[in-house]
């Protein structure tokens, strides 16, 4: 394809900044291409002496891998084999990607670990939760951290200190970089400002006294109420003033803030000139000293904040430091300070590069743009930016488009080239019409809007769209607004009806001969709220659809089922986990079975005498539910205990992901998902890729089954609690799969869709409340917290109308604070401009429309918001109020239609039967491998070592029929925190195949918080750990090739079965075995302690003797806090008729 004279243009221009503002859809990708083959080619002088002189930085990984394979073809394209070959040497990467490559180069320098772990953006969330916590925990009661619970209150006080610390990370100036505003007024002049507002109030009633009554309308009763407001506002500020003496002059803004709160200003009603004038001053007098208050105590709770997220980052910093690891912040700060503090060093890199690339600039933040500068020479010339401000739609991630406005300008200085590449080969021309009515509007982008033309032809376009018809269709649900105070139409029959219609017009395109793999659902979240209409009524229909992009990964009820299987692996006697696990989709059991269950938890399972603390668990409940039905067996809790002991006896030594594969196949979920088509795909491939995740997190941490529950059940609930738990969701279906897509906005960012159908687009401003303000204005960069409440102050500080500079005299740090409140609103409300603009942009030939009103149906105008000003702006004044067709000023022919929804309709949410749909997956074959314990029990007795030893301590008779339960609760030496902490330590060292330094500080790091181990316990661990790994023991089972930590069995004792777990069990190939049982703890004598583990010696030997996984076994109980003491056992194939007598008799 030729180029433009725009593209040439950016192509072709050199030795000076070059700033390329790109359109939606211009062809930037293919510009930048153009422009790097050029610079390598001698027509340009060469303006790239190399490939490894060049330096382009993407905005992800995707587009960097995307943007060399298509320089590498066009490069041979251009005869430049040569330089083809070495593209891959360019820098050509994200700018984290290029700080880490710089830092390696320099690691010496920055004091970097070559070998360093880059850490997932989960564990640094990890990392900074144990920081956090040991910073509370040793700050508890620290005054200033009191007073930040009690005015934010704790959760809001914690994610405060968070998101200072995340910013105060990547400023290289720390707290001085931002700007609090002006110090409020100091505390001792609290007591004169009282007193002083105190004097108004009595100067008012006063001049009432002397007034007397008004004339006119207003009754003595009316007025004594006013008077008696006053009055009510004078015992306020008297009672101030109580305090303020009572607390001998310690007094602060925050417990003024906090005992104003709810004054309410009295007003001037129907008075007269001269009675409203002194209600007036009143008013005005209050609001002030409350607008003051807030603001004051704002800026000492935020001020306290940033004090303890510096610690926390501190803190944060030392665990990395300890595990040799750090994140991408890291990466660009340590980058950032390395270039600033070594102006040589940065010389030599602005010496090595002829040409600095920078894609996506419009996403840029402060310090990403620092690094750029201090490689770049000091007239730009090395220096080309593309972007687009109009897609400017990261600022949750820290994206400033100040940032990039004062970069331009700055470029501008230097005799930027300033190319607009404005020619759309993207979308159909009506669309771009469209958008360039809404968006040209002063309300919108106005003056400063970079219009696009097609370079489609007009008719151009798919069959299925008939040349008349229009590009643009805009559904809008009209609601009603019922009689006074009975409401108006609910937003969720409103949510129904915007669903309806769309799936009609998709159905109606459908017919036409439109795939539905060619349509897109575009919203601005995927939360079941946005999505589940627009899911709930196309699945209804048949039509399939599949969720993709987004953050709610751990959301989907798929992820949480599959993390309640981990759990029951690591704890069968997880009651929470199975309970839930049993009635989900994995094994469909009836409410009739879970209460058939439940009855024989309660009733059937009887506690054996003196046992307590034995509790009956549900899995024991199923396994006497198998051997008691006889014939009337419920089969989905058949299929639940096959399954369940088929994956628990696998559990010790088979990679968990491949026993969640073979559970679902076996459970029948696979074959039930692959029968519901399309839809189940799309939920198996969201199981496929928590397997991934799975085989992920133990190729790294190793097989131990609690450690890996405990760590995606953390996901499951911060992703249900609101935290960003983020993972990309999974899908099988390909860019030509026949399904409608939903998606965020933001994951369609780059994408397009022959038919876009955006909805939900409207959001309303956030409560700020708490909520940390940071943005940049002018070069600086505030920093203030939101503002909360709904009193007048409140009101009077987030006031957009009201101009601070009213009161600025009176309290400049609240001037300060209101305008930065103000100033986040309105970055906020552009900001959603500029993600509609992008939503609308992704379509190609037909554009949709979904939105809805509560009472356009009878007032006949849209509410306030982005929705109304869309429609003003395409249809003005008067929305029609049915269907039509109307001419945008752009020329865009947009098609209206208009569906009443009457007040009182509900959202019908019906669960028809889904329609069978064509399976487009293949789902994997599954064979079950043998298992240990196939059969359902053939006994009413279970026994376990640690039930038995209980009831042989106590000389209790085992009365029949009952139940042994398991029930490791009862061996301190295990369930001490420390002990857990160690065992789980000791998991991770059975199975790994290299246990370094680094990743056992890790391991005891993780274990200690998941037990909340306190200085004292975690150094306990560490010194058994360090025995432990040091003792000759632990070398003789590092020999061993064959080791199952957390060895699983369940035998047969003439009839009724053993199960339990043994520690570590190693296994050689002359049949001997090595069983290692681990003991914390100090206490005992070596004869005390041989009686004492004497009977869980002779479980196991009978457990593995028995089933003939050796010949002979050795045993060492391991006491690694007692200076490595052990006690040792041995056993053959000869003792097991005593073991099993010794064992019957306990």
């Amino acid at each position: 394809m030729p180029l433009t004279p725009s593209q040439r243009a950016a192509v072709e221009s050199v030795h000076e900044p070059l700033f390329i503002q790109a359109g939606a859809g211009t062809g930037k990708t293919f510009t930048l291409t153009k422009r790097i083959a050029y610079g390598l080619s001698q027509e340009s002088g060469p303006l790239i002496g190399d490939v490894d002189r060049l330096l382009t930085i993407t905005f992800t990984n995707k587009a960097a891998g995307e943007l060399v394979g298509r320089v590498r073809a066009e490069l041979r394209a251009q005869g430049l084999d040569e330089e083809s070959l070495k593209i891959d040497a360019a820098w050509i990467s994200t700018i984290h990607s290029m700080c880490r490559r710089m830092l390696l180069s320099h690691a010496f320098d920055v004091g970097i670990d070559p070998g360093a772990n880059l850490l997932t953006e989960d564990e640094t969330q990890a990392l900074s939760a144990l920081a956090l916590d040991a910073l509370l925990r040793d700050n508890a009661n620290d005054a200033r951290l009191v007073m930040l619970f009690d005015n934010l209150g704790v959760e809001s006080a914690t994610n405060l200190i968070s998101s200072l610390s995340e910013l105060l990370m990547l400023a290289p100036g720390g707290g001085d970089d931002f700007d609090l505003g002006p110090a409020p007024a100091p505390a001792r002049t609290i007591a004169s400002r009282v007193q002083g507002l105190l004097a108004t109030y009595q100067g008012a009633l006063a001049e009432l006294d002397e007034l007397g009554l008004p004339e006119g309308k207003i009754t003595y009763a009316q007025n004594r109420d006013k008077v008696a407001a006053v009055s009510k506002f004078a015992a306020v500020a008297v009672a101030l003033e109580t305090l303020l003496a009572s607390q001998g002059g310690a007094f602060s803004w925050s417990m003024l803030a906090n005992a104003i709160e709810e004054c309410r200003p009295p007003g001037g009603g129907n008075l007269s000139a001269p009675y409203k004038g002194i209600f007036g001053e009143c008013k005005d007098a209050l609001l002030e000293l409350a607008a003051e208050a807030q603001s004051a105590s704002a800026y000492e709770l935020l001020r306290v904040a940033l004090d303890f997220a510096a610690e926390h980052l501190d803190r944060h910093r030392a665990l990395k430091r300890a595990q040799g690891a750090f994140d991408t912040n890291d990466l660009l700060i340590a980058a950032y300070k390395l270039l600033d503090e070594d102006d040589e060093l940065a010389q030599s890199y602005r010496d090595s590069f002829d040409s600095v690339m920078v894609d996506e600039f419009q996403d840029t933040d402060n310090l990403q743009v620092g690094i750029v500068g201090k490689i770049c020479d000091e007239g730009l010339t090395t220096l080309a930016t593309v972007g687009d401000a109009q897609q400017s739609i990261y600022g949750f991630r820290g994206a400033d488009l100040e940032v990039y406005q004062r970069m331009r300008a700055m470029m501008r200085e230097r005799g930027s080239n300033e190319v607009e590449l404005t020619i759309n080969y993207r979308s159909q021309p009506d669309i771009l019409r469209f958008v360039e009515g809404v968006f040209s509007k002063p309300e919108f982008f106005g003056g400063e809007f970079l219009k696009v033309s097609s370079g489609r032809e007009e008719d151009s376009g798919p069959s299925w769209l008939a040349p008349d018809e229009p590009r643009v269709k805009i559904l809008l649900s009209a609601g009603h607004k019922a009689e006074r105070g009975q409401g108006r139409t609910s937003v969720d029959a409103l949510r129904q009806a915007d669903a309806v219609a769309l799936a009609d017009e998709f159905e109606r395109l459908h017919a036409r001969g439109a795939s539905y793999g060619d349509m897109a659902i575009l919203l601005q979240s995927t939360k079941g709220a946005k999505a589940g209409p627009y899911l709930r009524e196309l699945r209804r229909r048949g039509i399939p659809v599949i969720v993709s992009g987004g953050s709610d990964f751990f959301l989907q009820p798929e992820v949480s089922t599959v993390s309640m299987l981990l759990r029951v692996l690591a704890d069968r006697d997880d009651d929470e986990a199975l309970f839930a696990l049993l009635g989900s989709g994995f094994f469909d059991a009836s409410d009739d079975a879970l209460l058939a269950l439940s009855v024989i938890n309660r009733q059937c399972l009887k506690l054996l005498p003196g046992e307590s603390r034995a509790k009956p668990s549900l899995y024991d409940a199923l396994c006497l539910y198998v051997e008691k039905a006889q014939g009337n067996l419920d089969k989905s809790l058949t299929r639940a205990f096959d399954t369940l002991e088929h994956a628990l006896s696998a559990s010790p030594g088979t990679p968990l992901a491949q026993i969640v594969r073979e559970a679902i196949a076996l459970s029948g979920w696979q074959a039930t998902l692959a029968a519901r088509g399309i839809e189940g795909g799309a939920i198996f491939a969201n199981i496929e890729r928590m397997c991934d995740l799975i085989d992920d997190y133990e190729a790294l941490n190793g097989h131990a089954p609690f450690a890996t529950s405990s760590y995606f059940r953390g996901l499951v609930d911060m992703a249900h609690e609101g935290m960003a738990a983020r993972a990309k969701l999974g899908t099988l279906v390909s860019s030509g799969s026949n399904a409608v897509r939903i998606m965020t906005i933001h994951s369609s960012k780059g994408l397009e869709f022959p038919i876009v159908a955006v909805a939900e687009f409207e959001k309303s401003a956030r409560n700020t409340g708490t909520q940390l303000i940071s943005l940049s204005e002018e070069g600086k960069r505030y920093l203030a917290l939101g503002v909360t409440g709904s009193n007048a102050a409140a009101r009077y500080l987030a006031d957009e109308d009201q101009d601070p500079g009213s009161f600025a005299l009176a309290s400049e740090v609240a001037e300060h604070r209101a305008h930065a409140h103000q100033l986040k609103k309105l970055r906020d409300a552009q900001e959603q401009q500029r993600l509609l603009y992008v939503a609308l942009t992704r379509a190609r030939d037909k554009l949709i429309l979904v939105t809805h009103d509560g009472a356009f149906a009878s007032k006949g105008d849209l509410s306030a918001g982005l929705t109304g000003s869309c429609l003003h702006a395409v249809f003005g004044k008067d929305i029609p109020a049915g269907h039509a067709q109307v001419t945008t000023d752009a020329g865009a022919l947009v098609e209206l239609v208009v569906t009443e929804v009457p007040h009182g309709a509900q959202d019908d949410q019906a669960n028809d039967e889904e329609s069978s749909l064509v399976v487009t997956h293949r789902y994997p074959a599954f064979e079950p491998s043998p298992r240990i314990s196939a059969q359902p029990l053939a006994s009413r007795r279970i026994y376990s070592y640690s039930s038995i030893a209980h009831r042989d301590a106590q000389r209790h008779e085992l009365a029949a029929p009952a139940i042994a339960l398991r029930d490791r609760s009862r061996d301190v030496e295990t369930v001490s925190p420390v002990g857990s902490s160690f065992h789980l330590v000791a998991q991770w060292l059975a199975s790994a195949p290299r246990a370094d330094g680094r990743g056992i500080e890790r391991r005891m790091l993780a274990a200690a918080h998941r037990y909340g181990l306190d200085e004292e316990q975690r150094a306990r661990l560490a010194k058994a750990v360090a025995a432990w790994v040091s003792s000759e023991r632990y070398a003789m089972v590092q020999g061993y090739a064959r080791r199952h930590a957390e060895y699983a069995f369940c035998v047969d004792v003439e009839g009724v079965p053993l199960e339990g777990y043994i520690d570590l069990a190693c296994f050689d190939d002359a049949g001997g075995a090595l069983v290692i049982d681990y003991k914390t703890g100090t206490g005992g004598q070596d004869d005390d302690l041989h009686a004492r583990y004497e009977l869980q010696a002779q479980c196991y030997a009978y457990a593995l003797l028995s089933a003939g996984s050796c010949e002979h076994v050795d045993m060492a109980f391991v006491r690694p806090e007692a200076d490595m003491q052990e006690v040792r056992f041995a056993f053959d194939a000869s003792d097991i008729p005593a073991l099993a007598q010794r064992i019957l008799a306990s």
